[in-house]
């Protein structure tokens, strides 16, 4: 078993509501599913679903269905996903099947509860896998809305890589109670078998050749290149795909071509993956041993997750990210943030001019020690800097020595106003 595995099994199994924080890669799927299908074999039968999982994305509904079904094939046990890209009459006619374990993305079960076409009152136990991302693309309010829809609910377990942030603490305090909190390592721990490097770049144009030429040198089995744009994933596949046997994936293609997709990469029909971040969250896919950062993620976290995808079980990975000036500051907070140094890496002959501080910074320092050179600002060592010199305007002196004009119309006697006759 692994260390989540090992610490959540028991309190499961026991009932107890479960708090707990893993590394990606840590073997959470199982350690919720192997004590929800123990329970369900040992409760009494009852006509609608014994257990709720939530997930982010379709891909890690469509996986965790995939290994519930592999444990739960001898116990009759059935389970069903419920998420977008799939005609609703489908996933209508499954649901009358009256399933033991639902797996749901929180819009999908929404437009079913909203239809009431979803039961959930038999839900005996509720399980939030990748808690965090569900926030972060905006599902609170769902999912405190489908908690609320299962009144028999006796047991509510989170999962995460990452459960540091104030919001889902909050939606802890709201749905567990008593929970048993549970942690595996430190928040934002790296597995210590990735290799961590950066490239410098000088433009976009410049990181597409350094992608092509990592890609023909490193001797990666399958490998995962990520943007944080679908535009530049579909030009990025157009210019490497005949080449490299890369595929796309991101939120815009139908469930369809993404599992078509994700079968063809698990077969090694395609060996390069272009991907948004839909794919940075629970796919385990065996032989992956490289993932590219084309674009930096936008924090730490989005880093570790990314991260995550390679070296599976322990193999060693790498995790190369190529960095231009625009993303050196974000490269840098990362490195901070998770006390994990980048190795810089150079490809020959395709050295970048760029080499770290961003171009902005140098020039900003420059006009520091500019100024202070021409007495504009006082040195750091002391000492008085010369006055500075007045600066002479035109509007000061244009009417030095002309004469007044007379005003056009004469006061009244009285200086109430002009002369009238």
């Amino acid at each position: 078993m692994t260390d989540a595995q090992d610490l959540a099994l028991a309190p499961i199994l026991e009932g107890r509501d479960v708090l707990l924080r893993a590394a990606t890669g840590a073997g959470k799927t199982l350690a919720f599913l192997l004590p929800i299908l123990q329970r369900k074999l040992s409760a009494e039968a009852a006509e609608g679903s014994f257990a709720l999982v939530l997930v982010p994305t379709r891909e890690l509904a469509i996986q965790i269905h995939k290994v519930c079904q592999g444990f739960a094939r001898v116990t009759g046990t059935k389970s069903v996903v419920l998420s977008g890209g799939q005609e609703r009459r489908y996933q209508l006619a499954l649901l009358r099947r009256r399933p033991e374990i639902l797996i749901a993305t929180p819009g999908r079960l929404m437009e079913f509860l909203e239809q009431d076409a979803a039961i959930l009152e038999d839900v005996r136990v509720l399980v939030l896998d990748e808690a965090d991302r569900m926030l972060d693309l905006g599902f609170r309010d769902p999912v405190l809305a489908i908690a609320d829809a299962c009144p028999q609910r006796e047991q509510t377990l989170m999962f995460s890589a990452t459960l540091g942030h104030a919001a889902v603490t909050r939606l802890a305090t709201g749905l567990l109670v008593d929970p048993v909190k549970l942690d595996t390592g430190k928040s934002g721990q790296m597995p210590l078998n990735l290799t961590h490097q950066c490239i410098y770049a000088d433009d976009a144009e410049h990181k597409i050749r350094l992608l092509q030429a990592l890609i023909e040198q490193e001797p990666a089995r399958k490998s995962i290149v990520f943007c944080n744009q679908r535009q530049r994933v579909e030009r990025l596949a157009k210019m490497l795909g005949r080449e490299f046997r890369a595929g796309t994936l991101h939120g815009d293609m139908t469930q369809d071509e993404r599992r078509a997709t994700l079968n063809s990469f698990r077969s090694g029909s395609i060996t390069r993956l272009i991907a948004t971040d839909v794919a940075a969250r629970g796919l385990d896919i065996a032989a992956m041993d490289m993932v590219v950062n084309f674009d930096m993620p936008h924090s730490g976290n989005d880093y570790l997750h990314r991260a995550g995808r390679a070296g599976r079980d322990g193999e060693p990975g790498i995790v190369v990210s190529l960095v231009a000036s625009p993303d050196w500051n974000l490269s840098e907070s990362i490195q901070r943030y998770l006390e994990c140094p980048f190795d810089t890496r150079v490809i020959s002959g395709m050295k970048a001019r760029f080499s770290g501080a961003p171009t902005g910074k140098k020039k900003l320092e420059k006009r520091k020690a500019a100024a202070i050179a021409s007495g504009k600002k006082k040195p750091s060592g002391g000492g008085s800097a010369p006055a500075p010199k007045e600066k002479e305007r035109w509007r000061t002196r244009k009417n030095l020595g002309k004469r007044r004009k007379a005003s056009a119309a004469p006061a009244n006697p009285d200086g109430s106003g002009p002369w009238r006759k």
